[in-house]
């Protein structure tokens, strides 16, 4: 412990308290992080995935058991999965049935805790920026650009996990910086708590876990010790000690659910003429599907969305100036953010074989702050320091607040959703199950169940008399069609036989007859 305060004393690495002005811009930075993501969460349409991540902790709250309830699952996922989730780690479900019960069951209460978990997001890194740097403008800096940042306010604006798993993620980095100056074995402690509550919250977070183990090696190596391992193996043997518990009730269900689980996220991308190497073939979905086509790099978009293509190449700036401006002794600290904006980026390309969109806040938070780091220290007279960071956060932004501004004014809550749900509701009777996809079940539930049903019935043998039609129906469809699977025509039969009764470019709603 002597050399790690040896090193502490030679780090320039101060802590400042905070002023004034600091709390009042802190509080400006988070009034409009508010703003935009709570306007967002009422306007945007919700997703199926929305519905699936919040029906496990429903069921655990008002039916007693974590399972799965929305899909018709033959033929796509176990049968396990009605009395118990396995198919994901558990502590969003838990957290999720709590909150529950304090907060009411509902889509909004839904994104409202991803919210929630954004603001702690955003005092992470402002705490990871002013510890890094001793510089509360620089923290102020991080802090903002990571809160405007397009991908990061969507992911706060949705009831999916994907938040809470970012914010214990940076909140493991940023306690592990702020306490190891104090008390090394507190920081390494509870950095690893949060880190395992990051990992049980989905696997992403193991990309956390990574970042953290990388600013221990940096900053110290030299004070590790057989007692400082041991504290950080307890979080980390009792958080998989609580999974294994959870598991044991039936581990046969557990290895099934998670296979298929890989085989279908897997099966979900494919491209012609990828690579046959493994590593090159990941990185060409990666950038495909997770980079080119959300900053506006994809065929037939207007001017609008590619202007997106800026910010991308303002985080690449970012990252790649960070880490050349930090090589100086009197800014080492600040080489991190580029490294662990690069772990972020290849545990997503090479492990993850998702590459949705809404894992973008992983790696879109880092770049966001190495974008601030390179802005703060470029080498520029104030005057010139001065316009270019005016420019480079009214463009970068300007372009994501209007994206986002853009999708509020749209409304497609109000505008669709809603009138889709109140067709349904007056063509049919409470108790009638409703076959359409599973953000119908926020709004139709008790009532009304909802089954995920694409198939229309086809391996149930049960012929729904009302259901719904929508992109992700029509496109599970199209693909039945090319791959020649008999429920196609059996699918088709079923529409042909049945009449509109609402339509508005998205949602169709059908009677039976």
């Amino acid at each position: 412990m002597e050399q790690l305060s040896a090193d502490i004393e030679r780090m320039p690495i101060t802590v400042i308290t905070s002023s004034r002005t600091t709390r009042i811009l802190g509080a400006l930075i988070c009034a409009i992080f508010l703003s935009i993501s709570v306007a967002t969460l009422l306007t945007a349409r919700p997703q199926t995935d929305e519905a699936v991540y919040a029906n496990p902790g429903y069921n655990l709250l008002y039916n007693g058991r974590m399972g799965t309830t929305l899909y018709e699952l033959r033929g796509y996922m176990p049968l396990s999965m009605t009395e118990r989730t396995f198919w994901q780690p558990p502590l969003y479900f838990l957290i999720t049935a709590a909150w529950y019960r304090l907060a009411g069951f509902g889509l909004f209460q839904v994104r409202i805790l991803s919210v929630l978990f954004g603001l702690l997001a955003i005092y992470s890194w402002f705490m990871i920026g002013r510890c890094l740097s001793g510089s509360s403008i620089l923290a102020l800096l991080m802090s903002s650009l990571v809160s405007i940042d397009y991908f990061f306010v969507l992911g706060a604006s949705q009831g999916r996990m994907d938040m809470m798993c970012a914010a214990l993620g940076v909140a493991a980095i940023a306690v592990y910086l702020r306490l190891r100056v104090r008390s090394f074995p507190s920081a390494i402690f509870w950095s690893h708590a949060l880190a395992t509550m990051s990992v049980l919250t989905h696997p992403v977070g193991v990309g956390y876990w990574l970042g953290l183990m990388l600013l221990i090696v940096y900053f110290d190596r030299r004070a590790l010790s057989f007692k400082i391992l041991l504290l950080a193996a307890a979080p980390c043997l009792l958080g998989a000690a609580g999974w294994g518990l959870y598991i044991a009730q039936d581990p046969i269900a557990f290895v099934t659910q998670m296979r298929r689980s890989l085989e279908l996220n897997k099966y979900s991308f494919e491209m012609p003429n990828l690579s046959s190497i493994g590593f090159i073939r990941n990185l060409q979905l990666e950038l495909r599907f997770r980079y080119l086509g959300p900053f506006g790099f994809g065929p037939g978009l207007g001017l609008v969305q590619r202007a997106k293509t800026l910010v991308l190449i303002a985080y690449v700036v970012g990252v790649v100036g960070t880490f050349l401006l930090s090589r100086s002794r009197e800014r080492r600290n600040t080489i991190v953010l580029p490294a662990l904006a690069v772990v972020a980026i290849l545990y997503l390309a090479l492990v993850s074989p998702s590459k949705f969109v809404y894992y973008l806040p992983h790696t879109t938070m880092f770049m966001a702050a190495c974008l601030a780091a390179f802005l703060y220290y470029l080498k520029l007279s104030a005057r010139r320091k001065q316009i270019v960071l005016a420019a480079a956060l009214t463009l970068v932004g300007g372009i994501q607040m209007g994206g986002l501004l853009y999708r509020v004014h749209q409304n497609p809550y109000g505008h669709s959703f809603v009138p889709a749900v109140a067709s349904i509701v007056h063509n049919s009777a409470p108790g009638t199950v409703v076959v359409g996809s599973g953000e119908l079940w926020f709004r139709l539930q008790p009532d009304r169940s909802v089954l995920h049903d694409p198939a229309l019935g086809f391996r149930n043998g049960m012929k729904p008399r009302i259901f719904v039609m929508d992109p992700l129906y029509r496109e599970l469809n199209e693909r039945d069609r090319k791959a020649g699977s008999p429920i196609y025509p059996w699918v088709r039969d079923y529409l042909n036989q049945s009449h509109s009764v609402y339509a508005d470019g998205y949602y169709q709603v059908y009677i039976h007859d």
